[in-house]
């Protein structure tokens, strides 16, 4: 038992760090970034907080993954639906806000897109099956249009400060080894996940108590949002029914976790690179995404409908 909790523990832990990176660090949030660029203890502080918050975050989304099974990539697309979800609606209260825009942004425009498309999917993914050469271009490429989303970002809002060039590397020399940390625990055959009824039962702790409590201080508009959230689980349970078990893919080699280093190296070298951008241009990267995560969302709730009524004929 105790080494079952352990194995979960560790691909719980792998992955919630993988997530914080990118929906903490890449996204450039404000209240984060400025704490850990401190640096010292409060720096040290502030990342045990996070990766420890988006481990919980990440048990729960595994959890229902593996209980509702994996069956393709709607399974995906709702299961990216759920963890941004919990992270803008179960301990803060960010979806409330500006609804229904912000039931879709960031919960899906950013988490079901980056935290999870990105850090969980499309990621391992390049670390397996991209040649070399691919891996360092593609990283490349992400480290620039990182430093670019930075610049696009804090210029919306001039009460906000951007770190300067070497703020902004010693940011991305954390970010880089943590996720290389949390990609390679992650990625273990031992940091395996097979949830029983216990995890079934303590993951609900972690996240209805929670989420209640934020919906009833919301007001009416919680149930909306509940509601959104019950029919993703429906759906998630509905398309998975007999899926086969989620299976471990073979591991990336070594190298790949060494090359994943040239994603932040490639981003704080061009980030002093980058000229400032007037304010309000942010919408050519929010908009797309967000569109592109609400009709990916939308295409997975009818996909899963369609194929139970196909199976029932």
């Amino acid at each position: 038992m105790a080494e079952g909790v352990a194995r979960r523990g560790a691909a719980a832990l792998g992955g919630g760090a993988a997530g914080f990176v990118f929906s903490e660090l890449v996204f450039l949030n404000e209240g984060p970034v400025a704490r850990l660029t401190e640096g010292g203890a409060e720096a040290l502080s502030v990342l045990i907080e996070f990766v420890l918050i988006y481990t919980g975050f990440a048990y729960v989304t595994l959890v229902v993954l593996w209980s509702c099974g994996a069956r393709d990539w709607r399974s995906l697309v709702l299961s990216g639906a759920l963890m941004g979800w919990l992270i803008e609606g179960a301990l803060i209260p960010l979806v409330y806000e500006a609804p229904p825009i912000s039931f879709v942004w960031p919960s899906l425009g950013w988490h079901m897109t980056i935290t999870f498309g990105v850090a969980w999917v499309a990621l391992p993914w390049v670390m397996r099956n991209a040649g070399w050469g691919s891996q360092l271009a593609i990283y490349s490429g992400a480290g620039f249009a990182w430093a670019g989303w930075g610049h696009l970002f804090f210029a919306e809002d001039a009460a906000m400060t951007l770190p300067g060039p070497a703020a902004f590397s010693g940011l991305a020399a954390v970010a880089g080894l943590v996720l290389i940390a949390g990609r390679w625990l992650a990625d273990r055959p031992w940091a395996g996940f097979s949830p029983g009824r216990a995890d079934r039962v303590f993951a609900a702790l972690l996240s209805v108590p929670p989420a209640v409590a934020m919906g009833l201080a919301a007001g009416p508009v919680a149930l909306a949002f509940f509601a959104l959230v019950a029919v993703t689980l429906w759906a998630m349970a509905r398309h998975g029914a007999g899926a086969p078990d989620v299976t471990h893919p073979a591991l990336p080699a070594p190298a790949a976790y060494l090359r994943l280093g040239v994603f932040p190296l490639s981003a704080a070298l061009a980030f002093p690179l980058i000229p400032g951008p007037p304010a309000g241009w942010s919408f050519v990267v929010i908009l797309p995404l967000t569109a592109l995560a609400t009709l990916a969302w939308l295409a997975a709730i009818l996909g899963a409908i369609r194929y139970r009524s196909r199976a029932a004929r």
